[in-house]
């Protein structure tokens, strides 16, 4: 979202303000899903190799979406997203919701994340 905000920042439709307020907010879920993914990039590799595994992904995803993906590369979209991710509770699994609402999926080398969490309307 970082990459998308200061993008249509720059194109006139200044995102920041409610990205600012979203990191600021939901710093604790922020992190603890940081800490799935850094986990996730952890098996198997020594600790430099886990921070470069991790790293390069983050900066894939900024590329791919910070760039605009099919309607996210619209500002006005992205501004729902944002909008809807201040909104949300401060639960991982709200965020995940936002996230496929918004058909962000990304995939992450290796497969899927093994760790399952319940969504709204499931166990």
């Amino acid at each position: 979202m970082m990459v998308a905000a200061l993008r249509c920042a720059k194109s006139g439709h200044d995102l920041l303000p409610e990205y600012n307020k979203f990191v600021r907010e939901k710093r604790s879920v922020l992190k603890l899903g940081n800490g799935v993914l850094r986990s996730h990039f952890a098996k198997g590799r020594n600790a430099k190799q886990a921070l470069r595994a991790y790293d390069r992904y983050a900066v894939s995803l900024a590329n791919r979406y910070g760039a605009g993906s099919g309607d996210l590369s619209e500002c006005k979209h992205m501004k729902l997203l944002v909008t809807a991710a201040v909104q949300s509770d401060s639960r991982l699994t709200s965020l995940v919701d936002i996230a496929q609402q918004h058909a962000l999926s990304p995939e992450l080398p290796g497969g899927r994340c093994g760790i399952v969490m319940a969504s709204k309307g499931q166990p």
